[in-house]
């Protein structure tokens, strides 16, 4: 009985109930071993670039912190992986064709970074300096016409999502 439910566990932790908390595990991991936090990912990427983060989210690659951004710069958007021990960046690998026309950097979303009246840098320390926790994530998004920054945290063990208004820069009621 007791190895049919550990096989049984098992099976299930393999499955789609299990990976939400699998990447939570992976994403506290990148968290304690970066050096980087978001928000200094951000100034460096737009420094290095030259352009503006549309999205940016921490990650772990070969068991180190690595931050996935992408920038627009111009009507150009490029993606980009940056160290999360250093502030290095370099160009994400080149991607075909087919990835480039249905990649999820819509238009809107390019004009919105681009007129924006508040930073995605901004928008991540203000959620941070309001919950307390630690910016893994952050885009920007528009949804009826509205521009807004998703900045996902990690508070404790718990990833919360706070949305802050591009244009004014507070953080929008749930």
């Amino acid at each position: 009985m007791t190895t049919f439910r550990t096989v049984s566990t098992a099976l299930l932790c393999s499955g789609i109930l299990c990976l939400p908390a699998l990447a939570q595990v992976g994403v506290e991991s990148a968290l304690n071993k970066s050096k980087v936090s978001l928000h200094q990912a951000i100034s460096a990427s737009e420094k290095s670039t030259g352009g503006t983060v549309m999205e940016i989210k921490l990650d772990e690659e070969k068991d180190a912190p690595v931050y996935e951004v992408t920038v627009l710069k111009g009507d150009a958007v490029t993606h980009y992986k940056l160290d999360g021990t250093s502030t290095a960046s370099m160009p994400m690998e080149n991607k075909s064709i087919v990835a480039k026309v249905v990649d999820h950097e819509g238009k809107d979303e390019r004009i919105a970074a681009a007129t924006a009246q508040s930073s995605l840098k901004d928008a991540v320390a203000k959620v941070e300096k309001q919950t307390g926790g630690q910016a893994i994530e952050a885009s920007i998004e528009v949804d009826d016409k509205k521009a807004q920054y998703v900045v996902e945290v990690l508070v404790g063990s718990k990833e919360v999502k706070h949305a802050v208004d591009a244009t004014t820069g507070n953080i929008i009621a749930k």
